[in-house]
């Protein structure tokens, strides 16, 4: 029961967080450090996820036998392709 209501307040504070930022928009006002900090945010979660789960992954090779660090190769390799592809859309 305690993780609906922590999931509540963290959406609540979600959007009373962007809210502001996304009204200004909306209005035409312009907002240009919307995206640096959409940037920001996207580099937090990644950093995230590449602590939380390199590792595991890693650990896994190795439990599989394999010697070379394919987990960090693959992670590198798409975090590569991720950054040729925005470059390609902009």
């Amino acid at each position: 029961m305690i993780e609906v209501w922590l999931t509540i307040v963290v959406v609540l504070v979600a959007l009373g967080a962007g809210y502001p930022a996304l009204q200004r928009k909306w209005r035409g006002e312009g907002f240009d450090a919307l995206g640096w900090v959409d940037a920001f945010a996207a580099g937090i979660f990644l950093g995230a996820g590449l602590i939380h789960m390199l590792g595991d992954s890693e650990s896994d090779f190795v439990s599989a036998g394999v010697d070379y660090p394919f987990a960090m190769v693959i992670c590198g390799g798409a975090i590569l392709v991720l950054l040729w592809l925005e470059h390609l859309g902009n």
